[in-house]
Formats: C-alpha cells, structure tokens, sequence
C-alpha cells in the first residue's frame, strides 16, 4: 500500500464541509481484548508506512450493460478510497484514536460519510469519456467490453494507460 501514488488531487479531492454552528463529536475508545488490539495496531501501522495517516497530540446495472457483448472483463481497484488526497484544511476534521495515539487521515478512509460519492464522482471524471461505450464503472469495480475480442483488448489498454496515467491503482 505504500507505494500506491494516490490520484493526483488536480484531478480528485475529498473535501469536508462543516455547518458554521456544527459541534464536533468525541467518541471515548472502545476497549479491545488482546487480539483486536493486535489488529488494531497491524491496520495503523501499515496505514502510517503507506501515508494515509498521520498522528497528532457490486451493482446489478453494471452487468446489464454487458448483455449482448461477447467479450468482457472485470477489473478491481485496490484501496480505492485511500488513493483520493484529503485537503490540509480538512484533515483536522478527520481525526480518530487508539491506545497507540491520535491519528488524522490524510487520504480519504472507508467510512466516511460522502466517501463513495466522492469515489463515483471522480472514477466518472477519470473515465468519461470511455463510460458506456467502452467500460462502466461502480465505484471501484469496473467492466470493460465490446463485441469482439480484439475491440476488448483495445479498451482494456486504454483503460489501464488511463489507470496508470492517472495513478490509479488495480487488484
């Protein structure tokens, strides 16, 4: 994971829009037996070694569209959400604790509310213009077809030279 570039944030950023009078929301840590912990601590180390934090103090549709294409393929992205780069300005906003510290994300995680929003928003952007004629994308899963095998494989390598243009990256 740590060597994923992450999508360049000219392209994609997650931003975090808080209400003037919002007030923030402390939850106190949640005890862990032995074993949770160790997992706890695996899964923040290796968000720490990759740069997506830092301490402080499958859909139906999609496959509809492959019917009557006799050729197609089915591609993964991995860690999609924590290729997106979370502004500086909001990472304050995103912060999170455990027995090992307090921690801020400074790419996009999982469970963020608008998270798969902003995700679609901008594999739509990435992709646009090979959306419905070449591929479809759902969230980070995508499909790539055409009627013959050759046209396939076309579409295939201009999806993945869009992947790498844009540092995106796949399973």
């Amino acid at each position: 994971m740590a060597d994923i570039k992450g999508i360049s944030p000219t392209v994609c950023m997650h931003r975090i829009l808080v209400e003037e009078n919002a007030k923030n929301s402390v939850e106190s840590q949640r005890r862990h037996n032995p074993i949770m912990k160790e997992v706890v601590k695996k899964e923040i180390i290796k968000w720490l070694d990759a740069g997506i934090i830092y301490p402080i103090s499958d859909s139906v549709w999609m496959l509809d569209k492959l019917v009557g294409k006799e050729f197609y393929c089915f591609l993964d992205g991995y860690s999609g959400y924590n290729q997106i780069v979370i502004p500086l300005e909001d990472r304050e906003k995103n912060t999170f604790t455990c027995p090992y510290g307090a921690f801020a994300f400074r790419r996009m995680s999982f469970g963020l509310c608008n998270a798969p929003a902003t995700f679609q928003r901008c594999m739509m952007a990435l992709f646009s213009d090979l959306i419905e004629s070449a591929m479809e994308v759902f969230m980070d899963d995508f499909s790539v077809f055409r009627e013959s095998f050759q046209e396939c494989l076309y579409n295939l390598e201009l999806v993945l030279a869009r992947c790498q243009d844009s540092n995106l990256v796949l399973n």
